[in-house]
């Protein structure tokens, strides 16, 4: 049975198949009502307009306002008992974002890629009931990086079990969105190499996509060419970059026998 009837729930991130993944595993599992934006300045435009949302899902990592200085602009427009609850969500799980995101006055932290027990979870937590204890207990689940294999599989087994809609299952959706993706990030990428920021933000992105579906090796490596966009060390992204592009392929190529292409 669908639970939550009647709340009112925003997503927030800059990728339309981070959103994809999160508003079908709340539609599935619960009736609540959805709101998107794709940048932290759309959502603070919808928080204003929209004073009746009872949970933010934010972004930490987005271009033009990211999730931080959204959900500061945001705490200074209400005060703590009339404001939405705002979670923090980032792929990175690093040991200084629980310290930013309180700094920044969100009230949580989720860690990608998002499954359906962490939303329900949060939305018990900080949802139907309208918590508004101060002494918040931040829920840092920081995940190790994991190495080694394509794709996890615990992860896939999940997808798995999500009820199709329209005979599509969620699994097969999130394959194509990636197969579809993750070419063009990896070329933006490599295409990128002498601009470091920009390079970061591209695999950042992959990063990000990668998760949805636990693809190991892809995140893995994204991570380290973010990271190395982040120090402006370019002398360093050719040989990751060159173990990227052959992680894909082989990812590229146990997706389409998982999706029976």
């Amino acid at each position: 049975m669908k639970r939550y009837s009647g709340f009112k729930l925003l997503i927030v991130d800059d990728h339309e198949d981070n959103l994809y993944t999160l508003r079908t595993l709340v539609q599935r599992h619960m009736d609540v009502e959805i709101l998107e934006a794709t940048s932290g300045r759309r959502a603070l435009e919808i928080a204003l307009a929209s004073p009746d949302i009872d949970l933010i899902i934010l972004d930490v990592q987005m271009p033009e306002m990211d999730g931080l200085e959204a959900a500061r602009h945001i705490c200074r427009k209400w005060p703590s008992e009339k404001r939405p609850r705002i979670i923090a969500m980032t792929g990175n799980a690093l040991m200084g974002d629980r310290e930013r995101c309180l700094d920044a006055g969100m009230d949580d932290y989720i860690s990608k890629p998002v499954r359906i027990a962490e939303i329900q979870s949060t939305l018990e937590k900080w949802g139907p009931t309208k918590s508004r204890n101060s002494d918040t207990v931040f829920l840092a689940r920081l995940r190790a990086a994991p190495v080694g294999t394509l794709l996890d599989e615990r992860i896939l087994d999940e997808l798995r079990g999500i009820p199709p809609t329209d005979g599509v299952s969620m699994l097969d959706e999130l394959v194509d969105l990636f197969l579809e993706g993750a070419p063009d990030r990896i070329n933006k990428i490599s295409q990128s190499v002498s601009e470091p920021a920009m390079m970061a933000f591209h695999a950042h992105s992959l990063k990000s996509m990668g998760l949805n579906l636990g693809a190991r090796r892809v995140v893995d490596l994204a991570q380290r060419l973010e990271d190395l966009g982040r120090d402006g060390d370019v002398e360093s992204v050719a040989p990751v970059l060159e173990e990227l592009q052959v992680a894909y392929s082989q990812t590229r190529n146990r997706l389409l026998e998982i999706r029976g292409t």
